[in-house]
């Protein structure tokens, strides 16, 4: 038991329950805004009927009182009749003959005839919206998207429908619920909604699947999501694979042992049916995003230095495991899996806060052999959502019940609370403590919605507004549709481990290096910042370079030839330092190969020799890089970074739960 235990006030009967984008649009196929156009000059003219109705009858009335007063303008008669015998339009009629009609009566006649055109289709599109948006779907979709649900109002699902019409998309959403909040902040945005279920497969009939680029679906349920699979899976294998492209189905998955059993299955293996399945759990990319951001600090001061560089884990405080503990469990296998990467074989110690926390670890060391076996997990059955809040009963009311905290001396805590109310309270009182203990530099993660808005608002900026520089938000949505937005999450995950690897090599470079002007240089390289702010270019480049791992696998050596693949092991304890061995020759040869690809590449992108500061305003999609040269021309540290991008691979591919094995052809 760690000394958290040995806090006063808690414990036994004391315990209380716990309670934008702009990414480039990098789909592997072009998208279509042909039914967001149409669809928004629909209800344009939907929205506006009534008053072009009104319009119509004031020119019907004005029109057809000039043409009668020029039939005969000499005539002693009120302009009340003229009036009067304008009302005749309204019933296609006029007291006049065709030869006797003039340029102003003909106008009054059509605009008459517009008046009724208008009123009727104004009325049967209101009567019938729901079926003209199908309609309009059926005919002029392809290369949409499919939302199926807005989830929870606080989910804010109308964000990721902004992101993926700003990457060249129509959206066309499957709501059930026809009176859901979010549904017209969607369809201001262009998307078409449709009531109905993605698991009933006359709604995804509806919405256009069969012409669909992609099917979002980011359900509560499992049971829910797998329905929409299986749905989906059955209409798309009813047509010829011949006939249409590949449809994406991208799919959330909350339990995170579940991800396991749906990789194995016909759905996604099967290289034939016309569903390319892309599974993902919220809950890995959240703690891959808080084990990630706690390593580098946002905060720099004046001169654009980082404030403190990396850490390695010894011993984390968990507070909190989640909803089911699903979060808890995320977090601390993945921090398990990553330490046993770095050092061979995970010496790392978790303490876990929380009133089930001896149940929970014991389930969770149960089910996953290899975490009884590479370190410890300690648990500390106290309410997470309250715990510290309670006053010190003994002799000394100073400290309150959080001494415990300072004396374990953690490497880092990560605040996993459902309610992200309280979990922003919690991190708060933890950061103060640590602060008021000289611990000022221990980063305290916490989770919550958004970065930028509501609470996780509230924790951003240098300082946090007053609350502590070491006070870190990781918003679960801004990670999770950041993944979406590229339809690929396998990638999305390979290009953040790669630029993980980055920083934690750019950062032995700083400490290495002795002269402190070329610390603050490397300090401040645009590129060495939490994914969270890497530029879009920046991104792009570890994207690409994650496509070129397939070109490190195959090995020439003087020997024989050697072939390494890429196998998912998400519920094994990588070492990635048994398979994966070269020579010099073969890593020098590697290394020169990369740096060609990446050279050819960002050349392709835009990318010019020189340095930033000879053009403090270069021409749009003008990146200058001054390693932009051949192999040969290149400085050693370069080469060498170079080197480390393919002595690094197996545990770059390891953390984004890839084992390599040696390919041996028949």
């Amino acid at each position: 038991r760690c000394s958290f235990l040995r806090v006063s006030g808690v414990g036994g009967d004391d315990r209380a329950r716990e309670s934008r984008h702009g990414q480039g649009n990098i789909l592997n196929r072009t998208g279509d805004l042909t039914v967001r156009r149409l669809y928004l000059l629909f209800r344009f003219l939907s929205r506006r009927w009534l008053s072009l109705v009104v319009i119509l009858i004031i020119l019907t009335m004005a029109c057809g009182t000039c043409g009668y007063y020029r039939i005969s303008p000499d005539a002693d008669h009120p302009i009340s009749n003229d009036l009067y015998h304008s009302l005749h339009f309204f019933q296609l009629d006029c007291d006049a003959e065709d030869g006797e009609l003039n340029g102003w009566l003909r106008a009054a006649r059509w605009c008459g005839f517009a008046v009724w055109s208008v009123t009727i289709v104004g009325v049967l599109g209101e009567y019938f919206r729901e079926r003209l948006y199908g309609l309009l779907v059926l005919v002029s979709g392809r290369n949409h998207v499919i939302l199926c649900g807005l989830g929870d109002p606080d989910e804010d699902r109308d964000q990721l429908v902004d992101l993926v019409i700003q990457d060249g998309h129509s959206v066309v959403v499957l709501e059930p619920d026809a009176n859901h909040p979010t549904l017209e902040a969607c369809r201001e945005l262009g998307a078409v909604c449709l009531q109905g279920a993605g698991r009933r497969a006359f709604d995804l009939k509806r919405a256009r699947i069969r012409r669909a680029h992609a099917v979002i679906v980011l359900g509560e349920s499992d049971r829910a999501n797998i329905d929409v699979i299986a749905a989906a899976q059955k209409l798309l294998s009813e047509i010829k694979s011949s006939e249409a492209d590949t449809v994406k189905c991208l799919v959330q998955t909350n339990e995170p042992t579940l991800l396991d059993v749906l990789r194995r299955h016909d759905a996604h293996t099967n290289p034939y049916d016309r569903l390319d399945l892309q599974l993902f759990s919220r809950h890995e990319m959240a703690a891959r995003a808080m084990l990630r951001e706690s390593t580098v600090d946002r905060t720099r001061d004046a001169n654009a230095r980082i404030v403190r560089e990396t850490i390695e884990f010894q011993k984390i405080l968990v507070v909190g495991i989640g909803k089911h503990g699903r979060m808890g469990e995320a977090l601390v296998t993945r921090a398990t899996k990553d330490r046993a990467i770095e050092d061979g074989h995970g010496n790392l110690e978790i303490h876990v806060v929380d009133e089930d926390a001896d149940e929970w670890v014991r389930c969770l060391t149960e089910r996953t052999t290899y975490l009884r076996d590479v370190q410890a997990i300690l648990p500390v059955p106290l309410p997470a959502a309250r715990c510290g809040l309670v006053p010190d009963t003994g002799e000394n009311r100073t400290t309150g019940n959080w001494q415990g905290l300072v004396d374990e001396k953690y490497d880092a805590v990560f605040v996993c609370l459902s309610d992200e109310a309280l979990a922003v309270v919690q991190a708060t009182r933890i950061a103060d403590m640590l602060r008021d203990g000289g611990q000022e530099q221990t980063p305290v993660v916490v989770r919550v919605q958004e970065e930028d808005a509501g609470l996780g608002g509230l924790l951003a900026g240098p300082a946090a507004g007053g609350l502590g520089q070491n006070l870190r938000p990781i918003g679960t949505h801004d990670r999770l549709y950041d993944l979406i937005a590229t339809m690929d999450p396998k990638l999305e995950i390979l290009a953040q481990a790669f630029h993980q690897d980055y920083l934690a090599l750019h950062q032995e470079r700083i400490q290495q290096e002795p002269d402190p002007d070329k610390k603050i240089e490397l300090r401040s390289k645009a590129a060495y910042v939490p994914w969270r702010l890497l530029p879009e270019k920046y991104r792009d480049a570890n994207r690409q370079l994650a496509l070129r791992r397939d070109g490190f696998l195959r090995i020439p050596a003087a020997t024989g030839a050697r072939r390494y693949q890429a196998a998912f092991r998400p519920s094994e304890l990588i070492n990635p330092t048994l398979s994966y061995q070269l020579d010099d020759a073969e890593l020098e040869l590697l290394a020169k190969t990369e740096h060609g690809s990446w050279l050819a590449d960002r050349a392709k992108k835009g990318w010019r020799l020189g340095h930033a500061d000879d053009d403090p305003n270069p021409p749009k999609g003008i990146t200058y890089n001054p390693n932009m040269k051949p192999w040969e021309q290149l400085d050693d540290a370069t080469k060498e970074y170079d080197r480390n991008i393919i002595r690094r691979l197996a545990g770059v591919l390891a953390k984004a739960d890839y084992k390599l094995v040696q390919h041996h052809s028949h």
